[in-house]
Order: C-alpha cells, then structure tokens, then sequence
C-alpha cells in the first residue's frame, strides 16, 4: 500500500459511500498479472470501473502481463475497464454490474491515461478505445497531470493510433 492514499487517491470516499476502495487496496497487492487476473475472476463481480483500470494497469506493469492477453479472464477484465469510456460497448463484465452505480463517473484523465498506457505496454491495438480516449480527453485535457500527459500521447505513438 502506498503511505497516505490521499495523494493517490483523490477524490475517492472511502467507507459505504466508495466500497471499491478496499478492492483497489487488494489489486495493488497482486504479484504478477496471473495474480492480478486470478483475483479478478474470484472479485469481479464486485469491481467498478476504477478497481478494473487499476488492475489492467497493475497487469501492464507485471513481467507476465503480456503471457495472459488471450485469456477469456483477462478479455472480461479489459471488457470492464473500457466500459466507462465514452462510445466504446460495454463488455461481459459491466453487465453483471448494473444496479450498482455502474459505471461511476470516472476520474477521466488519470483513468483514460492508465488504459491509454496499459493497451500500449500489452502492444493491444485498440482503435476505438484509441479513439474515444482522443475524444474525451480534449475536453478535460487542463485536468490532466504531468504524468497523464505523458503517458497518454506515448501510449498513442506507440500504438500507432491517430484518433
């Protein structure tokens, strides 16, 4: 866990408001992706939006991360983390959340940033997840940190995508 999530976590309400929060707490103590994904098809009924991202980003970051992209578990996983973006379907996984604020309003520029960054370091093409990332961001682009700013346009040159 790192320290006071209060910087990581901005704007999260912890407690019956946000119970995702404890989820995300347990992604970010996966070893590995096969971990990551393992504890995805135990939980994921119970993941929003959020907790979805963070684990395909935890998944990217893992040296095994790319050994598991053609899992059934880890197309639900991906189906899930993309539901939020705006344009793009939602997957097998976002049905099975409905009724339970599915998808909530998402911190666009770190969300997009992270997906943008997870597709690109799994070399996953994505177009129109390319695209609908393109299209949110320019209207938020002044809520983007340093960091998204970074990422985001890398993910896109690395993926060759012109969204």
């Amino acid at each position: 866990m790192r320290g006071s999530d209060a910087a990581w976590r901005p704007g999260w309400v912890d407690g019956p408001e946000y119970p995702n929060a404890a989820i995300n707490d347990e992604i970010i103590t996966r070893r590995g992706a096969s971990d990551t994904l393992r504890f995805f098809e135990k939980k994921g009924v119970e993941f929003n939006f959020v907790n979805a991202v963070t684990a395909l980003h935890r998944i990217a970051k893992a040296k095994d991360g790319p050994s598991i992209c053609d899992s059934p578990g880890f197309a639900q996983l991906l189906a899930l983390a993309t539901s939020g973006l705006p344009g793009v379907d939602a997957g097998v996984g976002a049905a099975e959340c409905q009724g339970k604020g599915w998808p909530p309003p998402p911190k666009h520029h770190q969300n997009m940033s992270n997906i943008a960054w997870a597709l690109a370091k799994l070399s996953i093409e994505d177009e129109p997840c390319f695209q609908a990332i393109a299209a949110s961001a320019m209207r938020i682009l002044d809520a983007y940190k340093p960091q998204d700013l970074a990422n985001t346009p890398w993910a896109f040159a690395k993926c060759a995508c012109h969204a």
